[in-house]
């Protein structure tokens, strides 16, 4: 009955969030916040949280009901982890699992955790509006370094100011996309409740595109050297569909430093871009890399095959940081 109570609730907050200023919901946001501690989470899935009976995160969870239905462009600040502040965009996929769930691909922000330490490199390549980069940047602590690749002028401006806002010296943020050469490319940017969906290819799915911006395209081979890293220790790479433009560009850095990987394959965003996830598998396996997947307890373990047709994996090398 107290559940019925509560969603009875909400569906009149939604009835009546037009008459509800704008500033109200900005002050309440930051108050419900919870951030779930870094750890295993059995069956994730997108937005999944621990307590989605609870009275806090139905509360959440109608606020960014609110955002959405507006399509109000807004943010406030929450406490995240690892003494991190963050700026969120209520109303929007990523805000659905870090505001309202209080938690992003927590299995993957775990495994991180425990792969990097102090003084590593670390290269976010599609690093949306910073959640990877700013984790990074604490684990490797100030002697270490994370380079965040973000081309969308919308995400780098949403990128450079959690980065300010957490007076972060380790981190380099470029407005470029990685991909296999140099020179211009048109990048797809996805509309509201889809921002960070951006793409160099056709959307994969029924996204509203917002517009069309120019982008600078450079190999992460070249990148590496004109920034002078002497090593590379870990790759995250969540592009949309360019991963396999993103790998062909660091051969030499795949041969040379051997990075962990931490990537995205999704085999229909894949496929708008000339791409598969057989031939990304196949282009790792001949640098010498093996592959996890993430299981359904939360912690990656080794395959032979990987045959999730979406999902992030991880690519390791027998002689890599990872090993």
């Amino acid at each position: 009955m107290k559940s019925v109570a509560i969603d009875k609730l909400i569906g009149g907050m939604l009835r009546l969030s037009s008459i509800i200023p704008g500033r109200a919901l900005n002050w309440l946001g930051p108050m419900l916040a919870r951030t779930r501690p870094v750890g295993w989470f059995a069956n994730w899935s997108f937005g999944a949280a621990d307590d989605e009976r609870s009275l806090l995160y139905r509360a959440r969870l109608c606020l960014w009901s609110i955002y959405r239905y507006r399509r109000r462009e807004a943010s406030f600040t929450i406490d995240w982890h690892d003494g991190l502040r963050l700026v969120v965009h209520p109303g929007n996929d990523l805000s659905r699992c870090v505001y309202v769930a209080g938690n992003y691909e927590p299995n993957e922000f775990t495994f991180l955790a425990q792969t990097l330490r102090p003084s590593m490199c670390f290269i976010d390549v599609g690093a949306n509006e910073g959640l990877y980069t700013l984790f990074a940047a604490r684990k490797v602590s100030p002697t270490g370094k994370v380079l965040a690749l973000e081309p969308s002028s919308r995400e780098f401006r949403r990128l450079t100011a959690n980065l300010e806002l957490n007076n972060l010296s380790n981190v380099r943020a470029l407005q470029i996309a990685a991909s296999d050469r140099s020179g211009p490319g048109n990048l797809r940017v996805a509309g509201f409740g889809h921002e960070g969906l951006n793409s160099l290819g056709e959307f994969a799915g029924p996204i509203e595109p917002s517009a069309i911006e120019q982008v600078r395209l450079m190999p992460l081979d070249d990148l590496v050297e004109a920034e002078g890293l002497g090593h590379v220790d870990a790759l995250k790479i969540d592009v949309e569909g360019g991963e396999l433009a993103v790998l062909q560009g660091a051969r030499k850095i795949l041969a040379a430093h051997r990075p962990v990987i931490l990537l995205e394959l999704f085999q229909a965003a894949l496929q708008k871009q000339n791409a598969s996830r057989e031939a990304v598998l196949d282009l790792l396996r001949s640098a010498g890399y093996t592959f996890r997947v993430f299981t359904p307890s939360g912690p990656p373990e080794p395959v032979r095959e990987v045959i999730a047709e979406a999902g992030n994996i991880v690519a390791l090398h027998p002689r890599g940081t990872g090993s």
